[in-house]
């Protein structure tokens, strides 16, 4: 009883930073310092320390948030790069592979990282073991609960009877199995208990969260413009960075908040700008997906966003005038000559039938039909060498269930988006139009892309995202007077 009340104490003193803008901004500053000089890996552990001092001394673990998602940001242009990330695998060493062991041997870290990251990792068990101690938790069947054990299901018998034990229990694929199936499933419920919903800030608070994820994706591409820059002028830009298509599922899902954020409050012309430079940095990325979706997204995101802002239009179309102004100058003075820049983004989202995303659509149909109901599983091969430590992928999510998980996974999947929808729909409010947008963008680049089945961050981040909606409708019904200031009007989609 003593340890519960010394923890509640502990935590009445530290929450208000963390729901604080000082939080927020110290996160993502973190992981912007660690990307721009290079210093991934103590970007990683410090934020990852901050992620512990929230498991540890609150209750409510949306903070974490925040941190789990830049964590997922932070390493991208590392990809494939095993070796640099050693010293997080040196506590699983024995566990590993021997090509992985290959990498752990080959790097040449020192000493405090070496003990800190077994540190950081410790930290985290032992504050998992002991929240259900000091924080009370009850098993919870709450509206996802079933859609996200569906889902586990789904993957973890994905290959049965066609994938034989020892090619089932291959390491990557075992990593995505548990993580998109039980791990997962315990995740929801960890969340689910400990999502504090008494709070009428809630959603803003998440929004807050969303748009420093696209701070964080905005500075990185303009690094990756800094670097380049010589490059730039004299052949214009181009597919400069591997990571773009992976910063897309990022910058798609957080993009629609901070035109949500610029509907109601004092900054919200920098809100706005926030998400208009979101979108300029998904289509200068050079990800095909990213131009694709993004500019399909864009256009209607900002056209709510303008009918929603009533008495502040002309602001708001200012500050879309501006932005795009200042960033075509930039282009003709700095750069190249922003024609050209068009002409180079056309020429990026030709599709090709030949291409190997569908060479592998037609792989994925031919095993469905050859195993129709668990498919060939996530350990099988397909037309695509990976990296280490990532799975065999499809490039596609539909290709994905298709192929690896079979009906099971088609209808487990589809019950997961039809109780999404059903969750945005079930009111008329500003917050759900703006994770349907967010949800659209990051479906739709799913159909060229895989991030339903990347568990951290991409799975995580949209399960938090459905879980904050679900409280803001409880929340949202139990205030009349929030309920007003947040519905639509009635003539939104009708025409009238």
């Amino acid at each position: 009883m003593r340890l519960r009340e010394t923890f509640e104490a502990l935590s009445d003193k530290t929450k208000p930073w963390f729901y604080s803008p000082t939080y927020i901004i110290s996160v993502t500053a973190i992981g912007i310092f660690g990307f721009v000089f290079d210093l991934e890996l103590y970007a990683i552990l410090a934020i990852a320390f901050i992620v512990l001092l929230n498991l540890v001394f609150q209750r409510d673990l949306l903070p974490s948030f925040l941190g789990v998602a830049i964590i997922g940001m932070v390493p991208l242009a590392r990809y494939g790069e095993v070796e640099y990330f050693s010293p997080l695998y040196r506590i699983f060493y024995p566990f590993l592979p021997e090509n992985v062991q290959h990498y752990v041997d080959a790097s040449g870290y020192g000493a405090f990282v070496q003990w800190f990251a077994p540190f950081v990792i410790i930290g985290l068990i032992i504050a998992f073991t002991l929240r259900p101690v000091v924080y009370r938790v009850q098993f919870k069947k709450g509206r996802f609960f079933y859609t996200t054990l569906a889902v586990a299901v789904a993957v973890t018998l994905g290959g049965a009877f066609y994938l034989s034990p020892s090619e089932y229990f291959t390491f990557p694929a075992l990593y995505y199995v548990f993580f998109l199936g039980i791990g997962m499933l315990i995740i929801y419920q960890a969340m689910d208990n400990y999502i504090d919903e008494t709070r009428e800030d809630l959603f803003d608070y998440f929004s807050f969260m969303m748009v420093a994820v696209g701070v964080m994706g905005i500075a990185m591409v303009a690094s990756a413009y800094y670097e380049h820059f010589d490059v730039i002028r004299e052949s214009g830009p181009g597919r400069m960075f591997q990571w773009r298509n992976n910063l897309t599922n990022n910058l798609l899902l957080s993009m629609p908040f901070a035109f949500y954020l610029s509907l109601k409050r004092r900054f919200g012309s920098v809100y706005l700008a926030l998400g208009i430079l979101q979108f300029l940095v998904l289509v200068f990325s050079y990800s095909r997906g990213g131009i694709i979706f993004g500019t399909l997204v864009f256009p209607p995101l900002m056209l709510a966003t303008l009918y929603l802002s009533k008495g502040r239009r002309m602001k708001q179309l200012f500050v879309l005038v501006l932005v795009f102004a200042l960033v075509y100058v930039a282009f003709e003075t700095w750069l190249v000559p922003f024609d050209q820049v068009l002409e180079n983004i056309m020429d990026r989202v030709e599709i090709s039938r030949e291409e190997s995303r569908a060479r592998m659509f037609v792989q994925a149909v031919e095993r469905f039909f050859a195993y129709p109901v668990f498919g060939t599983g996530l350990a099988e091969d397909v037309i695509y060498s990976p990296q280490p430590m990532a799975m065999q992928w499809y490039h596609s999510t539909v290709s994905q269930v298709l192929g690896s998980l079979g009906m099971v996974g088609v209808i487990a999947f589809l019950y997961q988006e039809l109780i999404r929808a059903f969750t945005i729909f079930e009111l008329r409010a500003r917050f759900n139009l703006f994770v349907l947008f967010a949800l659209i963008g990051f479906g739709g680049y799913s159909l060229v892309n895989v991030g339903y089945f990347v568990p951290l961050p991409f799975v995580y981040m949209v399960l938090v995202m459905f879980l904050v909606l679900e409280r803001h409708n409880r929340i949202l019904r139990k205030n009349p007077a929030l309920m007003d200031a947040e519905s639509l009007p009635s003539n939104l989609f009708n025409g009238s």
